[in-house]
């Protein structure tokens, strides 16, 4: 609202630990030469930016599957009003036929509260892809190196 004075938290960064990248610059990712037709992909987003997020999915080539969902035991209170304590990971798989999911069955969120680094995303989401996913398994943007995984990162 237009005269609304915006507060900002004290503990707010202007400035994050690590290098990002544009929505124009994940978008361009080359997924030809990185996925295999019908591989699942997983990409995790906020609810700032949810709806681009599907955007970026179609950029790739990736047809939309489900929404996992990440619930926190604490999280950060924007604007003074609700606390954001989920964050969202879009399951769809690259071009067509979708690869088999492994089992079926298993829930599309994972709840926990163990603490880490900004954007480091749970150990339970990866031991879940690892149950559901066939391999091979990327992780890109990765913070730490993972048994049959491939993957890379500024951290790793």
């Amino acid at each position: 609202m237009a005269g609304v004075p915006t507060r900002r938290r004290p503990n707010t960064k202007t400035k994050l630990d690590y290098p990002t990248m544009s929505m124009d610059e994940i978008k361009s990712i080359p997924m030809d030469q990185i996925a295999n037709v019908g591989c699942h992909v997983y990409c995790w987003t906020t609810n700032k930016y949810l709806r681009e997020t599907f955007n970026v999915l179609e950029s790739w080539n990736v047809n939309y599957h489900l929404t996992l969902v990440w619930t926190k035991h604490n999280g950060m209170t924007p604007n003074f009003a609700y606390k954001f304590a989920t964050e969202f990971c879009l399951l769809g798989f690259y071009k067509k036929p979708m690869q088999k999911f492994l089992r079926c069955g298993k829930l599309n969120w994972i709840s926990t509260n163990a603490p880490r680094k900004h954007s480091t995303k749970p150990k339970e989401f990866f031991d879940l892809v690892d149950e559901m996913s066939p391999g091979p398994k990327l992780e890109m943007f990765a913070r730490q190196k993972r048994d049959n995984w491939t993957v890379f990162g500024n951290e790793v």
